[in-house]
């Protein structure tokens, strides 16, 4: 879902604006009509969003005498998943038979969301196991047995998950 704001403009042509007309283009230098009659000074669509694809929107006052020029255009990605963070390494002042520490950086691009969390896992065998969710880029997983190999795996999470 994508959502944006506009106002009447500095104009009504001496007649009031009655509603809105919203368009949109996903890439393909086509403009389509997404909705008409708006009455509000906002719009949330409801087309299915791809991921990573951008979107242009333009908007159109109405009022009894007609349709206004398109207002000015505004681009919007659709986030998507961001990549996955770097550099996970082990802490080793935090480290003990029993727990590690471990820290982590940014993966290069945020899905065009801001990360919300990290979602931190492990495993002793193919199945993770969620561990814990946190906002920082570190963290001390306890609980584990002394002598046996772990697998650790942070995903990146923005609004979109």
């Amino acid at each position: 879902m994508i959502r944006f704001t506009y106002s009447e403009g500095a104009s009504n042509g001496r007649s009031a604006v009655t509603s809105f007309t919203i368009f949109y283009d996903q890439g393909s230098n086509t403009f389509v009509q997404l909705a008409s009659g708006v009455t509000d000074l906002f719009y949330r669509t409801t087309v299915t969003l791809t991921a990573g694809t951008t979107y242009v929107f333009k908007v159109r006052a109405v009022n009894s005498v007609g349709s206004s020029v398109d207002s000015a255009t505004l681009s919007v990605l659709a986030a998507k998943h961001p990549d996955a963070p770097v550099s996970l390494a082990n802490v080793p002042a935090q480290t003990t038979a029993n727990q590690i520490g471990l820290n982590w950086s940014d993966g290069t691009y945020n899905g065009g969301s801001p990360i919300i969390d990290f979602e931190v896992s492990y495993a002793t065998t193919a199945s993770f196991i969620v561990f814990t969710t946190v906002t920082t880029r570190s963290v001390i997983v306890t609980g584990l047995s002394a002598g046996t190999y772990y697998k650790f795996f942070v995903k990146s999470r923005n609004l979109i998950g």
